[in-house]
């Protein structure tokens, strides 16, 4: 039997009920009241059948009022269930389709922003956590759910770098009354590590303690292109730039300018060993009298010109 079956039962046993109470207590009180005018009856009969008669009916509406109650929590019930039905669906699909795009827990990163970013099938891949996924689709009614995620191709990057630094600070706490001869002069950062150093003493009093505070202002930018235009990516901590450099290690901004670096020197010291091997030859040539002095001087100055 459904609520509204049970409800509708419940309500007709009331109306029953009372209209059964109301009689019964009209005609009690004809009853009692020709009892106590013409035989010297109590009206106590009187009072206990309405007492009766709400007990009775009362009952009836806490049936209903019960009722009611239970069909509420059965109804909370189903709602919740059928929420968290549909968020198992939710994460269901999110993992079908980060699968789909080659995006595994172990072969990614997670950004500030709690964004999944990885490199599969020569793409770069930002795409929403499963968490926000949910959170998004939950109260919409659509036939397929779509994660929403971006791609870079990796030949459109020109390259990623890593900016900015970490900052060690330290406070200072305790010491209490004692008096003090710290001069202030404190070491920290590259000196002392991150926990830095106190100079000077203290009287005996209270221990001191010192806390060290991380500045961590470092971030990861990927520069790219989008249709001629250099574009800009900046993701906060290195955790992006190290997985990067794991993963397309020739886009590194640092390593193409060592690499460029190398390249010049290499043909820095290419181009000297020639002029030597020329100026060996000009040489050769002069001292055999195959040219003449102010040959060799002409040549010799134009390959000097050349370093």
């Amino acid at each position: 039997m459904d609520y509204q079956e049970r409800l509708q039962q419940a309500k007709n046993r009331a109306k029953k009920v009372a209209i059964i109470t109301v009689a019964v207590l009209i005609l009690a009180t004809f009853i009692v009241i020709y009892n106590v005018i013409y035989n010297d009856g109590e009206l106590d009969i009187l009072v206990a059948l309405f007492g009766g008669g709400i007990s009775i009916n009362g009952l009836f509406f806490t049936i209903i009022f019960n009722i009611k109650e239970e069909y509420k929590k059965e109804e909370k019930e189903k709602e919740r269930e059928k929420i968290e039905s549909k968020k198992q669906l939710l994460i269901k699909t999110w993992n079908e389709k980060m699968e789909a795009l080659c995006c595994s827990e172990e072969d990614s990163v997670r950004v500030l922003n709690k964004n999944r970013l990885w490199v599969a099938n020569g793409n770069l891949y930002e795409a929403e956590d499963v968490d926000r996924f949910v959170k998004r689709c939950l109260n919409q009614d659509l036939e397929e759910y779509a994660i929403e995620y971006s791609c870079i191709p990796v030949s459109n990057i020109q390259c990623f770098s890593a900016e900015g630094d970490v900052q060690y600070t330290t406070r200072i706490s305790g010491g209490g009354g004692g008096g003090s001869t710290i001069t202030g002069a404190i070491v920290g950062g590259l000196l002392a590590g991150e926990t830095g150093a106190i100079v000077g003493s203290r009287k005996k009093v209270a221990e001191i303690k010192s806390e060290s505070i991380t500045h961590d202002s470092r971030n990861t930018l990927i520069r790219y292109y989008r249709e001629n235009e250099l574009l800009t990516i900046s993701y906060d901590g290195f955790d992006v730039y190290n997985y990067l450099l794991k993963k397309m290690p020739e886009k590194d901004l640092l390593s193409m300018q060592l690499k460029g670096a190398n390249q010049q020197k290499d043909a820095v010291e290419t181009n000297l060993s020639d002029i030597e091997e020329k100026m060996l030859t000009i040489k050769r040539l002069y001292e055999a009298g195959l040219i003449s002095k102010e040959e060799f001087e002409e040549k010799r100055t134009e390959l000097l010109t050349q370093i």
